[in-house]
């Protein structure tokens, strides 16, 4: 938080929480996070969380016990002067289709499914989305509150949340986006979205994007999804290490500070995001001309690769972490015969750990026997950057 000036708003916003039982692992995460996020602003000079948002996906399966077994926890974590404002996400659905599965959701939570409250003077609006096509009604009814909220605070920030990500914005929402919120929500620069579904973390500096508004990818509680390529497919090694949320203060000037919070190592990450003047477009420094001014990562001089086992169709490498001014992404594994590519795999760096090992270790598999490699690793940024000096090694399999 900026010392000169003063906060008037503070809420916490999450993703993808997950509850089964009030004893798994996701429900023990969501109580954590709570008692973090009060332990954070009783410390400040404005101690208040005014909010907290819950961008859907609260349970695994959407079974009732879940739903309670959620609503549980957040009655008994939740304080006065905190106004819970929560979303349906796909798994609320999951039981039954349409009309009763929103009725069981809102008599638990005891709220409606789409909400527009007004706390410390900024509008907040929630808006559940039933699937990823045929909601008309829900755009209609989210248009019609934007535009009583522009009409009220033309010069501030108007917060929403929905599961979905708003389509090709944030990391992420290529694959797990709904290109049918962008055309509304195009219309509000003023607007500061917030979403999650694609469980895609929240520390690749891709998370936030500003184009004709401003969109922020929540995270999740349970476990970590990341883009197909990778030579484990979409889901990571240690997936379910997965605690991130957003803590969002508003100061006095309107300009709106996000801080991503890694519950395993119950600390901030070395990043925030300052959004001033939100509803002017002009001055958005979250764009997509980052890619274009960003620079290459890089290995150390003195980086090799070490060569741990070999047999007769496999091998073990182990690799330093490259470094980049914003974040390495992953690393691309060509192996070479008679120079040659006769092999490519990639793997990601692990960034999304706030405890990110200072080694990758990784085995590959389905080698030829009794063949000489040259192994090439090149570290590659969120950007698609790749390094100008890739790292080597040479063995021969048994």
């Amino acid at each position: 938080m900026n010392a000169e000036k003063k906060t008037v708003l503070r809420f916490a916003v999450m993703s993808d929480v997950h509850t089964g039982e009030t004893t798994d692992e996701e429900a023990l995460r969501f109580e954590r996070a709570m008692n973090r996020i009060y332990d954070y602003a009783e410390k400040q000079e404005y101690p208040a969380l005014d909010a907290l948002l819950v961008a859907g996906d609260q349970t695994k399966r959407g079974h009732e016990s879940e739903m309670a077994a959620f609503k549980e926890i957040l009655d008994k974590s939740i304080r006065e002067g905190t106004r819970p404002l929560l979303v349906m996400g796909n798994h609320e659905y999951f039981d039954e289709a349409g009309k009763h599965v929103s009725d069981r959701w809102v008599r638990i939570m005891e709220q409606s499914m789409n909400t527009h409250e007004v706390i410390n003077g900024y509008h907040f609006i929630g808006v559940s989305l039933t699937s990823y096509v045929g909601y008309d009604d829900q755009l209609e009814w989210l248009e019609n509150e934007l535009e009583k909220a522009k009409a009220d605070t033309p010069d501030k920030p108007i917060f929403v949340q929905q599961h979905y990500h708003v389509g090709d914005t944030v990391y992420g929402s290529d694959l797990w986006g709904d290109a049918c919120l962008k055309p509304v929500f195009d219309k509000y620069p003023q607007v500061i979205d917030f979403s999650g579904h694609s469980h895609y973390p929240v520390n690749d500096p891709r998370s936030i994007w500003q184009g004709t508004f401003t969109a922020l990818g929540c995270g999740t509680l349970s476990y970590f999804e990341l883009e197909p390529g990778m030579i484990y497919g979409t889901i990571p090694p240690r997936a379910t290490d997965a605690f991130q949320f957003y803590i969002v203060e508003v100061e006095e000037d309107d300009t709106v500070v996000v801080r991503a919070y890694d519950g395993i190592t119950e600390q901030f990450f070395p990043f925030e995001y300052r959004i001033e003047a939100p509803f002017v477009p002009e001055n958005f420094k979250y764009t997509d001309k980052r890619a274009e001014k960003a620079g290459k990562p890089s290995f150390d001089e003195s980086a090799t690769v070490t060569v741990k086992k070999v047999t007769d169709s496999s091998v073990t490498l182990i690799i330093p972490q490259a470094s980049d001014k914003d974040c390495i992404h992953s690393y691309r594994f060509d192996f070479y015969v008679d120079e040659k590519i006769v092999k490519s795999e990639s793997v990601w760096s692990e960034f999304y750990f706030m405890n990110m090992p200072e080694k990758l270790t990784q085995e590959f598999e389905e080698l030829m026997s009794q063949t000489h490699y040259e192994v090439k690793v090149t570290a590659i940024n969120s950007w698609g950057k790749e390094c100008d000096r890739p790292i080597k090694t040479e063995f021969t399999t048994k």
